[in-house]
């Protein structure tokens, strides 16, 4: 369980987050880049600045998440763009 976790800035490219709770996640400015996180919770996190490309979100929860990619993308699968 990683609520509440703090992960500015972190490289977190290619982890596996699937089914992880991730609410409140602090992930801003943070490489995610082929990261999974299929299936978890991004309840409230905050993934503004992040890169995402590769990243997949397949069955994510993402209510209340901040990011500057457009939600709908995120849910999609695949995230694109980023920071």
């Amino acid at each position: 369980m990683l609520c509440n976790a703090d992960c500015h800035g972190a490289d977190l490219a290619q982890a596996d987050f699937s089914r992880s709770d991730l609410t409140a996640a602090n992930l801003r400015d943070a490489d995610l880049r082929g990261a999974n996180f299929s299936g978890a919770d991004l309840t409230k996190a905050d993934l503004r600045g992040a890169l995402v490309d590769g990243a997949q979100f397949r069955g994510a929860i993402l209510s209340r998440t901040l990011s500057d990619s457009p939600l709908a993308d995120l849910e999609g699968g695949s995230g694109s763009g980023g920071g």
